[in-house]
Order: structure tokens, then C-alpha cells, then sequence
């Protein structure tokens, strides 16, 4: 009851009131104005009469509280006291809380009371009473922090005076610095056993044993039981800690509460990873806050804290895979070393968790780039070799972009394996110069990649002498080669001339047969071409003549006649098959007063490009005009002649008719011959059989017919820069990008992107990158020997 309500003479007499309720009837003595008062000496009664005011100590006299329907009653030496109606609880809840401070022999801590059993309801803390949390506020000591108050079945020898049929059951009250039972009667008498020091035992029937001491729990509060029973034989800072842990681990937003409270109240001292702790709890995620990274950046430095403890952490705590991970690369930032242990053991989560028999590259490579930064590179080969065995073929060897792959069919992170793997070997001091030459052919378009193998002393000096020559392609105004003064080459056998065909085409599969197939439709009759053209002459042209006669030769082809085109068309080479074979020169390139003019190497790769067309059977599907534009603006993606577009009519690609024909072709002839070989004999009418073939397998068939045929000249040419120029000079269209490169260096300039990052030159891009990644592998060099064999090239 409030103090404004309490008669000044009541708080005249007792100075020390803490409550007071006003009662029905009169004391023993006779003196009326009854009141309950809660002093802290205990409960008193006080009343007046005839202006005298008596008091009577309820410790000191025989009394008894009954509890009734109509209204409680106190029943002192005889004489009955009525509570009234309604007021039964506050009445019992004045007695307990007088009684159980003057049992303590001292008033609660000030307001606000530290949280008790009925502000800690969680797993641990169950069924609170009113007067548990007056009993918490009274005997914890400052600081003492309440881990468990569990009910018992079992009965304390506790008898009230004032309620005698009262029968109570013992608490089990754990707290980091003691373990008791506890015994609380409704009207506050309470009883206290300090257990014996060390961990509880607990059998399967709910029996918990502490030295002599027994006490029963029930089933449903046996698993709790068991949690708490290892808690006891820890000390303080250690018993809340691991009180914590505990609770952190449940699903239950109280328990956890309860977690954080109990983390808050240890120590900083000694303790560095307190913070991280609580992060889990509180259940953190990324991104970390600034002071959490702070405190990160200063573990490293702790005395008192190993890498070991960190994995501890994440072993025992309830982090997230998230929280860890980003704890992990926060320290990493900062000390490597001190955060590798961490990695491994997240990443040995990571790949439990996996399917079996998969393996994550992503997650590996990540590992293995630690273990370098770390400076402790002996793992390394271990994580990459699983990845390395089945690593597909990259870069230039691809015409079919695949997942993961870049503009020029660079898969990034195949680059970062055999990156890391070399970073690795380099850090033991065993520069790898194969992995070094791997890594430029698979990045062929990266000058620093050619500038490593360059100057890479383990790496042959051929090989060396190579990759200088492709980093000509940077130079504004690189130097011609002298041309060699050699024998005609040797005819290359069979199985070196497979060799020669890209991996596109030589490893079969849809793109091998497409190609194939491709190259079966009928060539059209060009033979009134040469009627129109000059033949071409040896005295006049000898480098042309030369270049014609040695790739004929290399190619195992008999000789093929050579005509110059003049006037509008006087530009590129171009091999026919009907009548018979030959070759027509654009006149552009023969003459020394045109911008265009060839040089001997440029001639060779260009005149040996276009036999090889010719030996594979490419010719009749490569006429620029047809499919110009139409995969990518300006890319010189791909060329067919108008044969080849009655075929395409054939292929339903999912979604739609792919037709890409112009008007007045007609569909017979090449038509029939490769709709019949590709897509079945199809009935008038007949809608388009779908055939599963789609306009990106068209382009890599196309782009696999050029760059096999580019491998070619690169042979009989013996110069990327040289085979580069040809590129461009066969290219009318290519001219302006020549003045540009003259500035600036020619891959410079097939290097350039648009507003949306795309590349400007795409297809152009793609054989450079191609003809490098083939000039720096040993195919090249044994062909090379292979086709003059005094000259190892």
C-alpha cells in the first residue's frame, strides 16, 4: 500500500516501514485500527487505543494465517484479524517478504532489483514463485549471477508456524559462484543447503547425488538436470561461460537472453574472445560492425590468445557458417597466419556438408590462396590436385564459352588454380616454368602473363624467345622478323596434321560433327572467277609464289594455281574448290604502293591460312558477306557462302526457326544435300524437325573451321606478329583499326570495349588469342620441326 494512504501515527511509530495493510478487528489487547505493517525485523501488527498505539512482533506470539473464500485471516494468541476482501495476495506477499529479511539480517539491494526467477523464465529457470524473487534479491551477493533455479519432487524439512499445512519442495538454485537448495514457504520461511563442491551426479531416473546430498527431479526436467550437473565443478568465470554456451545453443530467444546476461557479467580481463562470444549469441551477421572489426585487428597481438582458440570458438559456440566466414577474412586482412587454422576448420565444414564425391573448387582454391598468403604453401598441392587432374581445356582451346568462362573462353578460376598452384611452388622456391607457359596460353591476351614466362630462366629459351616475339604485339612499330632462308617443308603426316585442327573440331563431340557435316554441302561453281582475273606471276610476285608453293607442300596438296583480283574486290585471299582448286589473291596485297601490301611472312601465314581451308574442305562456308553482322555488329563472327543458308533453314532451335537466308536462294541442290545429312528427308510441308542444334554451335563450328586453318599459317609463317598484320590487312573493313594500332600496338587495339564493356573486335580478339596460345605450345614447336627438321624453329 502506498505511504500516502498510511496514518502519519503509524509512520510516527515505525520510521522503518517498508508496507502496511489495513486490517478487520482488533489486536489482543483490545486496541482497534488494526494494520499489518512490514518492518524489517519482520512482520508486526500495530493498532490504537485510547490515543496509545501497540505493537505486536508476529515472531513473538502464537499465530497462524488462514487462507478463506470470503476473505484471509490472521489468527494471533486467539484473537481473529480479518484481510479484506480482495487484498489476500498483498497481505501474503507482505509476510513473506517482512519474514525473508529479517531470516537475511538485511533489506533488498535498492531499486532495481537484479532480474530474479520470475524475470529469468527460460529452460533453466522454471515455475518461479512470487517470493523466489525476493529470496534472489536478498542472498545474491553483488555480482553473483543466477544460472538455474529447477523445481524438485523432492520435500524439504521446512514447517511455517503461521501456515503449518504447508508442505514445499526443494529448488535447486545453481549460480556461478555457488549450488544449493533451496526451500521457500508462501508466507517466507525459507531454508537453505549449501551442496558440496564438485559436479553433480545424475542417474536416469531423475536421482541427482552431490556427496550425501539426494533430491529428485522429474522426467520432464531431467534433460535440463543433466546440463547443469558439469556446471558445478567449474569455477565462477568458468561456470558462467560455459553456463552460456549452453544456453546460447538453443533455439529459445529467452535462453539466449539469459546467455548474454551471463556473458556481459564476466570479466573482460583474460578473456579476449568475449566479444566474439556474445557475437554469436546475439546471433550476428554480416557485415561486422566497426568495433567488432577493431577488436578483431587486435587479437593477433594477444599474448594470451593462439589460432587454436579461435577454432575452439567456432567448434563450441553457435556462429553462423556466415558470422564465421566473415570473422575469418576480417582477421585474415590483418594476419594471415593467425587466421588460417580458421579457414581450414570452415572449410572442412564446408565439405561435410557437400554431396559425396563433389568437390567445391571454389571453396578449395580459396583455402589454398590463404595457405600462400600464410606462407605455409605445403597444402596447397594437396587441396588443387583433385581439381587439376580433370581440368578441362581453356581458353583458346575452346569455341563454346562454357560456365564460368570469359569473352575469350578464359575460365577465371581454371587461371586461379594453376595461379595459385604456381604462387605455391614459386613460395618453396621452385619456380614452375610449365605452369608459368600454362598460364600464358591460357590468358595469351595478357602481357604480363608472356612478360613471366619471358623471364622465367627454368623455361627453355625457345619457349623464352617465343613469348618476347608475342609481346611484340604490344609494341606500336614491332620489328620484322628477317625472313628465313630455307628448304620447302616436308609434308606433314596424317597424325600431324590432325594436330593441327583445333581441340573444337579434333575432339569430336556436337561441334566436330557439325563442322563435318558442314563441310560436305556442295562448293558452288566459282571457275568464271579466274576468267575475270590475272594468273598470278612468280617473277613479278616471288614472295606470294613462295608462300603458295611451301604451304602447298606442308599441307600434302598438289599444286594449286593462283590468280590476282583486281578493282573493288582487290582485297583478302580466297581458296575455291570448282572447277578445280585455287586461290585468289586481292591485288591490294601484292602491291608495294598500297597500304595493304603483304609482307613475305604476312603472305605465308595468309596464303597458308587459306590452303588449309582448302585441305579441309572449309571453303564452301566461308564468304563474309553472308553471315556478316549478324551474330555480333562489326565482328567478323562468321562466314558462309549462300549454300550453307537453306541448311540453316532446317534447324528449329528451342523457341523458334532459326532462318538466316536472304531472298532467291534457292532450295535445291546444296539444300537437299545437307538438309538430308543433318536434319532428314523432310516432306513438303513438313514443319522443321527440331534437331537440337543452336546458333552458338553454328558460330563455334565456323570458329573452329578459321582457327584451324589460322594454326596453319602460323606454321608456315613463324611469326604472330606477322600472322596478326595479315588479320587485319585481309579485313577492308579492319583498315582504320591498322592506323590506330600503328600508335598504340595491335592487340592494344582489338583490346578495346564499348560503352557496355563489351569488346569492339570480338572475333578478332578470339584468333590473336588462339594464334599466341598455339605459338607458346609444344604442338608448335614439334610441328615446326616436324616440317624442316634442320630448322627446329
Amino acid at each position: 500500500m502506498s505511504h500516502l494512504l498510511v496514518p502519519d501515527w503509524i509512520r510516527a511509530t515505525c520510521p522503518d516501514l517498508r508496507a502496511a495493510l489495513p486490517l478487520k478487528g482488533s489486536l489482543p489487547g483490545g486496541a482497534g485500527e488494526p494494520w499489518l505493517v512490514h518492518r524489517p525485523s519482520g512482520p508486526h501488527l500495530v493498532g490504537r487505543r485510547e490515543g496509545q498505539v501497540e505493537q505486536v512482533d508476529l515472531a513473538q506470539v502464537s499465530a497462524r494465517h488462514q487462507a478463506r473464500l470470503l476473505g484471509d485471516q490472521l489468527l494471533v494468541d486467539g484473537q481473529a484479524l480479518s484481510v479484506p476482501v480482495g487484498q489476500g495476495d498483498q497481505a501474503r506477499a507482505l509476510l513473506a517478504a517482512a519474514r525473508l529479511e529479517a531470516w537475511a539480517g538485511h533489506p533488498p539491494p535498492p531499486a532495481p532489483p537484479p532480474p530474479g526467477p520470475a524475470d529469468l523464465v527460460d529452460p533453466w529457470i522454471q515455475d518461479p514463485l512470487p517470493q523466489d524473487a525476493l529470496w534472489t534479491a536478498l542472498r545474491l551477493a553483488p555480482g553473483e549471477e543466477l544460472i538455474a533455479w529447477l523445481p524438485t519432487t523432492t520435500e524439504a524439512p521446512l514447517r511455517d508456524p503461521l501456515d503449518p499445512a504447508a508442505r514445499v519442495a526443494w529448488r535447486w538454485c545453481l549460480t556461478d559462484r555457488r549450488n544449493l537448495l533451496v526451500a521457500l514457504s508462501p508466507l517466507g520461511v525459507a531454508l537453505e543447503v549449501e551442496l558440496p563442491a564438485g559436479t553433480v551426479l545424475v542417474d536416469g531416473g531423475g536421482g541427482c547425488h552431490a556427496a550425501d546430498r539426494r533430491w529428485q527431479v522429474d522426467k520432464r526436467r531431467l534433460a535440463v538436470a543433466r546440463e547443469l550437473a558439469p556446471l558445478c565443478g567449474l569455477p565462477p568465470e568458468d561456470r558462467a561461460r560455459e553456463a552460456a554456451r549452453a544456453l546460447a545453443h538453443r533455439d529459445d530467444a529467452a535462453a539466449r537472453a539469459h546467455a548474454a546476461r551471463l556473458l556481459a557479467s564476466l570479466s573482460p580481463l583474460g578473456r579476449p574472445l568475449g566479444f566474439l562470444r556474445r557475437a554469436a549469441v546475439a546471433r550476428l551477421a554480416p557485415p561486422l560492425p566497426p568495433e567488432v572489426r577493431e577488436e578483431l585487428a587486435r587479437l593477433p597481438s594477444r599474448p594470451d590468445l593462439e589460432p587454436e582458440d579461435l577454432v575452439t570458438w567456432v567448434e563450441t559456440w553457435p556462429a553462423s557458417d556466415a558470422l564465421a566466414q566473415a570473422v575469418m577474412e576480417a582477421l585474415r586482412a590483418v594476419d594471415p597466419a593467425f587466421a588460417l587454422p580458421l579457414h581450414e576448420v570452415l572449410h572442412e565444414r564446408a565439405a561435410l556438408s557437400l554431396r559425396a564425391g563433389h568437390l567445391d573448387r571454389g571453396a578449395d582454391l580459396g583455402l589454398a590462396r590463404h595457405h600462400i598468403e600464410a606462407g605455409r604453401p605445403d597444402g596447397v598441392e594437396r587441396l588443387l590436385a583433385p581439381h587439376l587432374a580433370g581440368l578441362a581445356p581453356g581458353g583458346p582451346d575452346r569455341v563454346l564459352p562454357g560456365e564460368g568462362a570469359d569473352a575469350d573462353g578464359t575460365s577465371s578460376e581454371e587461371v586461379a588454380l594453376l595461379e595459385a598452384l604456381a604462387a605455391a611452388r614459386r613460395a618453396r622456391g621452385a619456380e614452375d616454368a610449365g605452369l608459368l607457359a600454362e598460364l600464358a596460353r591460357r590468358e595469351p591476351l595478357s602481357a604480363a602473363r608472356l612478360q613471366a614466362l619471358a623471364d622465367a630462366r627454368q623455361a627453355p629459351a625457345p619457349l623464352r624467345e617465343r613469348a618476347r616475339r608475342a609481346l611484340a604485339l604490344w609494341d606500336p612499330a614491332p620489328e620484322p622478323l628477317p625472313p628465313p632462308t630455307r628448304a620447302l617443308p616436308r609434308t606433314l603426316s596424317p597424325s600431324d596434321l590432325d594436330r593441327l585442327v583445333h581441340p573444337g573440331i579434333g575432339g569430336g563431340g556436337p561441334v566436330s560433327a557439325l563442322a563435318t557435316a558442314l563441310a560436305r554441302v556442295e562448293p558452288p561453281d566459282t571457275g568464271a572467277l579466274a576468267d575475270y582475273c590475272e594468273r598470278l606471276d612468280p617473277a613479278q610476285h616471288p614472295a606470294a609464289a613462295a608462300a603458295l608453293a611451301e604451304a602447298a607442300q606442308l599441307l600434302g596438296l598438289p599444286a594449286v594455281p593462283a590468280f590476282v583480283s583486281r578493282g573493288q574486290r582487290n582485297v583478302g585471299l580466297r581458296a575455291h574448290e570448282r572447277p578445280e582448286p585455287f586461290l585468289l589473291v586481292g591485288g591490294a596485297h601484292l602491291d608495294p604502293a598500297s597500304g595493304l601490301c603483304m609482307r613475305p611472312a604476312e603472305l605465308a601465314f595468309a596464303v597458308g591460312a587459306e590452303l588449309a581451308h582448302l585441305r579441309w574442305h572449309h571453303t564452301r562456308v566461308r564468304t563474309d558477306e553472308v553471315w556478316a553482322g549478324l551474330w555480333d555488329k562489326g565482328s567478323m563472327a562468321l562466314s558462309t557462302t549462300a549454300a550453307m543458308l537453306p541448311v540453316l533453314d532446317l534447324f528449329r532451335v528451342p523457341g523458334r526457326l532459326v532462318r538466316l537466308g536472304a531472298a532467291g536462294v534457292s532450295a535445291a541442290g546444296p539444300l537437299r544435300a545437307v538438309g538430308e545429312r543433318l536434319a532428314g528427308e523432310r516432306a513438303p510441308g513438313a514443319p522443321a524437325p527440331d534437331v537440337g542444334v543452336d546458333p552458338a554451335r553454328l558460330l563455334a563450328a565456323h570458329r573452329a573451321m578459321q582457327l584451324s586453318a589460322d594454326r596453319a599459317g602460323l606454321v608456315l609463317c613463324g611469326d604472330p606478329v606477322a600472322a596478326a598484320r595479315a588479320i587485319f590487312l585481309q579485313h577492308s573493313r579492319l583498315q582504320p583499326e591498322l592506323t590506330l594500332a600503328a600508335r598504340q600496338g595491335l592487340l592494344p587495339t582489338i583490346q578495346r570495349r564499348d560503352e557496355q564493356g563489351r569488346p569492339l573486335l570480338p572475333h578478332i580478339q578470339e584468333r590473336l588469342a588462339s594464334l599466341i596460345a598455339f605459338w607458346l605450345s609444344d604442338d608448335y614447336a614439334d610441328l615446326v620441326g616436324q616440317a624442316w627438321p634442320a630448322d627446329p624453329g
